[in-house]
């Protein structure tokens, strides 16, 4: 008789680990508690409506992670139907007027100064980060990141805000309580 594996969980990471070791020969069970599979990656009908649960965006598609799962396992690269966001960015409904989180438009949220110019600076340190800076990000709390740029409750809200909506890797946590 085969291995056997209980996951629990049907998110991205639980049915991904889980096609894996079935690929490998192991006896796979993957058990879910709510009515929906695929965690925050899942869609609902409601009256004729196709509703996000959570995120609806995986980053780089059928050339990322889930791509390589599937690339293992044999997959053909059709099995997922991707369809590619051009210009995908968070939009905010702020004041009456949609504003994206660029630069550009990021004066609308009208941020204390102080607040403004350590936001732009963490920008600019982000968009010019090494590999080996970038990983040492995974050992940083949040927190502790974005507090060296600034303290303002508006800004770390923001933050927090997209913390919720990218993944966090390997299965780390971070504390959003600020």
């Amino acid at each position: 008789m085969g291995r056997k594996v209980n996951i629990i969980g049907s998110g991205v990471a639980g049915a991904g680990i889980g096609a894996l070791l079935a690929h490998e020969g192991y006896n796979v069970t993957l058990f879910e508690k709510n009515k929906l599979i695929g965690g925050r990656f899942s869609s609902e009908r409601v009256e004729g409506w196709t509703l996000d649960v959570g995120c609806h965006l995986i980053a780089n598609c059928d050339k990322g992670t889930i791509g390589e799962i599937l690339r293992i396992c044999g997959e053909p690269p059709d099995k997922i139907k991707w369809r590619y966001a051009h210009r995908p960015s968070p939009k905010f409904f702020l004041d009456g007027q949609f504003a994206n989180f660029h630069p550009q438009d990021i004066s609308k949220f009208n941020f204390p100064p102080a607040a403004f110019k350590g936001l732009m600076q963490l920008y600019k340190d982000i968009m010019t980060m090494k590999p080996r800076e970038i990983e040492a990000l995974n050992y940083t709390a949040i927190t502790d990141f974005v507090g060296r740029y600034t303290t303002d409750p508006k800004v770390r809200a923001m933050m927090a805000y997209f913390c919720g909506l990218y993944f966090v890797p390997e299965g780390k946590q971070i504390n959003l309580c600020w």
